[in-house]
């Protein structure tokens, strides 16, 4: 295996795993009058837990593909990483301010940005894979539109959210975990279908 490559991979694992921790640290101690906020703070943990678990496992997937490393793609890497470590500042804020909007949108906006580094990531890993050309371009077409609808998506849950805090936290969760779950059970994705 490629030396960079690996490193590169360990490198983010390691991260990863870092932003996990972080998070779940920033869930309280219940009290015997605050179970409710309790879990609330577990269901926001959940929503950041999961936002990472199905970005992992598409850097993961990414990464499969990926034949060497390019500086692009350390940069394009590193920006991504930089991007989803603000996961756990953003969960301590929704937990501490669990009746506000503003925390639940900027959580969507955050994830907004957290998708844009990760397309311009996979945009330069697929120029860097050795799949074959008609493999390529019809992932690239897959790849865009599911980008295209990603943001559409997060974009009217923050809509959502703005006027119905809970609801759209509800919306937040529910999306990456739904993702997560098809993939850990082996549903074909478009990825899939298109890279064999």
């Amino acid at each position: 295996m490629n030396g960079s490559k690996l490193r590169l991979e360990l490198f983010s694992d390691a991260i990863f795993a870092i932003i996990i921790t972080i998070a779940v640290l920033e869930i309280p101690l219940p009290t015997s009058s605050s179970y409710t906020e309790f879990f609330k703070s577990i269901l926001i943990f959940a929503l950041s837990f999961f936002i990472i678990a199905s970005y992992w496992n598409d850097h993961r997937r990414l990464f499969e593909h990926i034949k060497r490393v390019s500086e692009p793609l350390v940069f394009y890497n590193v920006c991504f990483i930089f991007t989803i470590s603000l996961i756990p500042i953003f969960t301590k804020w929704a937990i501490e301010r669990r009746d506000s909007s503003m925390p639940i949108i900027l959580f969507g906006v955050l994830v907004l940005f957290i998708n844009f580094s990760f397309g311009r990531l996979t945009a330069t890993g697929l120029k860097l894979s050795e799949m074959k050309k008609n493999i390529l371009k019809k992932y690239s077409k897959f790849f865009y539109l599911r980008e295209f609808i990603t943001y559409i998506f997060f974009s009217i849950i923050i809509l959502v959210s703005y006027f119905h805090p809970n609801v759209g936290l509800g919306l937040f969760i529910g999306m990456p975990i739904m993702n997560f779950i098809a993939s850990a059970y082996g549903r074909k994705d478009g990825f899939d279908k298109v890279t064999k």
